[in-house]
Order: C-alpha cells, then structure tokens, then sequence
C-alpha cells in the first residue's frame, strides 16, 4: 500500500453525517444491549431513559469534532442515520410478546409505522438539541478526517458483535435459536427481543443484530472508500454493479425466506445469495482495479475483502446453526478476530498520522521496529488460532500449548510497544511518529492486561463446559480484550511500516541527489 491522498469530500457535511451518525449508533445499540438483559431485569421506563441519555451525549460528544458554524446541520442528519440504524432494535418493540417457547406473536401493535416515524423524527430532534448543547464549543484544529473517523468506529463495531459472540458461546447459547435468517419463523429485525427472553435466546439474536450493524458499517466503508475521488466513469459503474446486486440479493433472501420447505429457493437461497454477493464484490473490485491508479487501488480493494470477509461470517453464523458445526463454529470466531485486524489496519491507512508520511523524513529506528510489529502480529494470530481451537475443542495439550506460546506473544508485543516508542523524526512532533508511540503504549498495556486475564482464566477455568456466569465472563473478557489486542496491533503493524518505507524513500532520494 501507498498512502491515500486526501480529498475535500473527507471533509464534507455528508461525511460528517455518515461518522458521527454511525458512532452514536454504536453507542444507541451497546447501551441497549446492557440495559436489556434479562438478568437484569431493569422496567422499561428505567432503561429507555438511560438509552436515550447514551444517545443524547453521544451526539453531543462527536458534534464537537464538527465546525460550529455546521453543527445544527449535521447534527439533525446524524441523528437521522443513528436512528435509521436503531430501527433495527425499535422493531423488537413492532410485537406485542412472545408466546409459547420463544415462537412471537404474528401481528404487529397498532401503527407500527408511525412508530418508525416517530422514532426517526426523534433521532433527528436529539441530534439538532446535543448540537445546540455544544454549539459554542471550540472545533478541533484543521480539516476533520471523516473517512479515518469513520473506519475508526466501523472497527469499534465489531467490539460489542465479539463480546457478545463471546458470551454465546461461552454460555452454550449458540443453538438458542434454532431457525436461521429468520428468528423462530419470524423476520429476525421484528422479533420481540428484551428483558423477558430467555437468557440464551437474548445472546444468540443480539449476536446477529449487532453483526448486521457491523455488516452495515463495512458496507458504508466500503463504499465511500471506493468513491472517494474516484472519477465519475468508476463511480457510474461501481455503483451500477452495487445496485443490480443489492436487488438481487435482497430478491433471493426474499425467497429464501418466505419459501416452503423443500423448494429450491428453501434449500438453497442462502448459498445462491452468498454466491451472488461475492460476484458483485468481485466486479466491483475488477472496476476499482481498471480505472484507478496503484496509489488508490489497494485501499479500496482491501476495503472490499473486508466486505466479503463479513459477508462470508454472516453465512457461516446462520450455516452453523443450521449445520451444528463445531468446526465451522472455531472458523467462524477466527475470521471475526481477524476482521477486527483487518479494520484496524484500513483505519491506520486512512488516518490522518499515515496520510502525514508523503514528505515526512528522517525518520530513525524504524527497521528495528518494523520487525518487531511483525513478529508480533504473526505470533498473536497463531495464538488466535490456538485460543480458539481450545475453546472449541477443549484438549489439555492445545491448553497447554497456548499458555505457554502467550508467553512469547506477550514477549513479542512488549518489545513492538517499545520500538515503536523509540521511533523519531526530523520533527519530534510528527504525527506518524507520535501515532506510533501511542499505539506502543497501548499495545503495552493491552497485552500486560491480557496476560493476567488470561492466568485468571485458567486458574479458574474449571469444567470447559460449565455455563457458571463468573467464568463464562472471564472466558468471553479474555477473548474480548484479546480481539482489542489484534486491532492495536495491526494498526501498530501497518503504521511502523509505513513510517519505515517513508524514511527508506527519503534516504534514497538523498543518496540520488
């Protein structure tokens, strides 16, 4: 990869919009996930003003980062896109109850479509109040990233999808539902979800609510990725291929779905639309890879992957309930850790410190640096794998394995943490090289915290299939903190890289002269 270069769409009210709408909507979502745990059991005239308290300063704290004289503006359309996202989770409140063993009741309340009315003109009203909030409020310096910022939150996303992904599993709460794309016959985005469902029912349906958040948000990444200055010859195509294959994805999942047993489109509508997703994200990326320079092609080739790369996680989620496959279970939550790295490293690029190398020079212990990255990120993916496999299939030697391979993946990630705060430049200040020191510490930090979570797991690991709530949370807790672990350090990986290049750029161009 080449560093991206900017343009002024990043930092349009639209893109404006699009992140800080998408960042409360992270928010909106984990706060009701918590606040609608069944064992809790919080009414809900005390959860939904906590929901909307979440909401409320998450608005106000992302429209700081907006210009005060575009505040109102584009906190009235950002409070629109987190509240088109929450119409996912306000369709739990479209049926009444459910009745006999999770199966819900077939009618919806009355005027339900004014409630997704309503509820959208209140996205909106929150939005322009939390912006009225902070209007006098000082702007950041300079021109906001709002791609970066938005690949940022996109990553964010995927923390609550393998938390809770986590729990389910720790839990045994994956076959809770036993239907898959619906939710016990019904449309899964109006199944009455909340405080009165059953523990495992709740775990496996938020499961899939917050993977399609996350499916939501790489597909918005993806898009402004490859649009982003493109010319309007690719934007015409690109988006030509997107919408002959939303239609006929959201066809064959219409078929599949309501579908008699037995049929063709029953039996086999999920795979003929997987198979047709993977071939529009493919055309499209022919498209990007024809009619774009290098410098941009990757970014946007590798923000598509990453597009396929959650499709594909959705099919196995519902594929492994369908299938009851262990097996496809342990890929399943691989691929997810990996997605959070692969995120990670599409946000690094798109940042601000990565787009300052172009020009940044004498940049000095990098090569140091950049090997241990390296070392780092590859040791941590082998212990993902190991992790994995023993929560899976749980087998003393994988255990054994795994405890003591942390040791060298801590080792690795520590001495990474510290080159990278040992990089410098002409310009102490460079952006690059204090991005790189942070994310050092915080790699440092994450991995000391991982190492200890992981001993407490062990200590306490007991049976492997016990649902016991204290140990499932160590087990989901030491496996969350470890997706947090990836994404630093791939984020880590990419940057030290980057300035490493830079800096051999440099140097070459002064051995010329």
């Amino acid at each position: 990869m080449t560093p991206h270069s900017g343009d002024s769409s990043s930092a349009s009210q639209f893109g404006a919009i699009l992140a800080n709408g998408f960042a409360a909507a992270v928010a909106l979502w984990t706060a009701w996930f918590f606040t609608h745990l069944p064992w809790l059991g919080l009414a809900e005239s005390v959860s939904l003003p906590m929901v909307v308290a979440v909401w409320f300063v998450a608005a106000a704290l992302t429209a700081r980062r907006v210009a005060p004289g575009n505040r109102l503006k584009v906190g009235a359309g950002s409070g629109l896109v987190t509240a088109l996202l929450g119409l996912a989770i306000v369709g739990s409140k479209l049926r009444p109850a459910q009745t006999v063993a999770g199966t819900p009741e077939a009618d919806l309340v009355p005027q339900a479509w004014m409630i997704c009315v309503a509820f959208l003109g209140a996205g909106c009203v929150i939005g322009l109040l939390a912006s009225a909030i902070v209007l006098k409020a000082k702007a950041s310096e300079g021109p906001a990233n709002w791609l970066g910022r938005l690949a940022i939150w996109v990553t964010i996303s995927v923390a609550p999808l393998i938390f809770v992904g986590g729990l389910v599993t720790s839990t045994g709460s994956g076959l809770a539902v036993p239907d898959w794309p619906n939710t016990f016959g019904t449309n899964m985005f109006l199944y009455p979800i909340g405080p009165r469902a059953p523990g495992g029912v709740f775990l496996e349906h938020s499961h899939r609510l917050f993977g399609t958040l996350a499916g939501t948000g790489v597909l918005i990444l993806a898009l402004w990725t490859c649009l982003r200055g493109a010319a309007a010859s690719l934007r015409t195509r690109f988006l030509w291929v997107f919408g002959v294959t939303l239609v006929g994805v959201l066809a064959m999942l219409g078929l599949r779905i309501s579908a008699a047993e037995g049929t063709l489109a029953a039996r086999w509508g999920s795979e003929l639309a997987l198979a047709l997703t993977l071939a529009g994200i493919g055309v499209a990326a022919g498209v990007v890879v024809s009619r774009t320079p290098p410098g941009d092609r990757w970014v946007r080739v590798w923000s598509l992957v990453l597009l396929a790369i959650i499709v594909i996680q959705g099919y196995m989620g519902g594929v492994r309930v369908e299938a009851r496959n262990q097996g496809l279970a342990m890929v399943h939550g691989i691929a997810a850790q990996a997605l959070v790295g692969g995120l990670a490293m599409l946000a690094t690029y798109l940042s601000t410190a990565f787009s300052s190398l172009p020009g940044g020079g004498g940049f000095e212990n990098t090569r140091r640096a950049r090997a241990l990255a390296t070392a780092a990120m590859h040791s941590l993916l082998l212990q993902l794998v190991l992790g994995a496999w023993y929560r899976h299939f749980p087998s003393p030697h994988v255990l054994w394995t795994h405890v003591v391979f942390s040791v060298v993946v801590s080792i690795a990630a520590m001495l990474a943490g510290f080159a990278a705060g040992g990089i410098r430049g002409e310009d102490a200040a460079h952006p690059a090289a204090r991005g790189a020191s942070r994310l050092g510490v915080a790699v440092g930090v994450v991995v000391a915290f991982q190492f200890i979570l992981g001993w407490i797991a062990f200590m306490a690991r007991g049976d492997t299939n016990s649902v016991e709530p204290v140990r499932a949370l160590l087990r989901t807790a030491h496996q969350a903190n470890g997706a947090l672990l990836i994404g630093l350090t791939a984020g880590l990986f990419v940057l030290v890289r980057g300035i490493h290049r830079s800096g051999q750029e440099k140097a070459g161009s002064a051995a010329r002269q």
